[in-house]
């Protein structure tokens, strides 16, 4: 029997987790010291958080948005589409001493450009659509509702949403088997109008 836990889920179904991974790499290649993570982040952990981080998560306020499915795949096939809600919170808490609000706001925003450049460059190699919603610094009232209220940074929100084919496949990802079609089985169908009659009448014949 098949484990029920996501052990059977191929890598590319989790979508905003495995986008997360390879942000990390294209943040390290570029020189970026705060470390990214996968959320939500455990409560409790306290210190045991790094200070200046970069949190993904699935965005469980927002959701997700249904919409028709585009690509003519044939099996398997696209029977719609899925705009996967995600969230990116930047946490930056500048070392400088003596260091004031601006600094930390000019740490979120170098931090802000380059996820914003990476995530350009993984979706993009994708080719899946992708949109930001929504991008700015959390207010007092906003980090207290999050039990923030003594942090002594700032943080930054992104939220943005990646289209997620939804296909016609079984649990374990593999095509819906497609029955093969007897030449002779095939019946096309033909309207043809009477004369003086009320409705066209179907006639089928059996090719083969």
């Amino acid at each position: 029997m098949g484990r029920l836990d996501g052990g059977q889920v191929r890598e590319a179904d989790q979508v905003i987790y495995e986008i997360h991974k390879e942000v990390a790499t294209e943040l390290k290649a570029q020189g970026c010291p705060l470390p990214v993570v996968y959320g939500p982040e455990r409560q409790g952990l306290g210190a045991a958080l790094p200070a200046s981080r970069i949190v993904f998560e699935r965005d469980r306020s927002r959701g997700d948005v249904a919409k028709p499915g585009k690509a003519r795949t044939s099996n398997p096939r696209m029977v719609a589409a899925r705009a996967m809600g995600a969230v990116c919170r930047i946490y930056a808490q500048s070392t400088l001493t003596g260091a004031a609000g601006h600094d930390h706001e000019r740490l979120a925003d170098q931090a802000v450009d380059l996820v914003t450049v990476a995530l350009h460059k993984v979706i993009g190699r994708r080719q899946t659509e992708w949109a930001i919603s929504s991008a700015k610094l959390l207010s007092r009232e906003e980090l207290a509702l999050r039990g923030l209220e003594v942090w002594p940074g700032v943080v930054y929100e992104m939220r943005f949403a990646v289209d997620r084919g939804v296909f016609d496949a079984t649990w374990a990802g593999e095509a819906v088997e497609e029955l093969p079609v007897a030449d002779d089985l095939i019946v096309s169908k033909t309207e043809v109008s009477l004369a003086n009659g009320p409705s066209p009448v179907v006639t089928e014949t059996a090719c083969g």
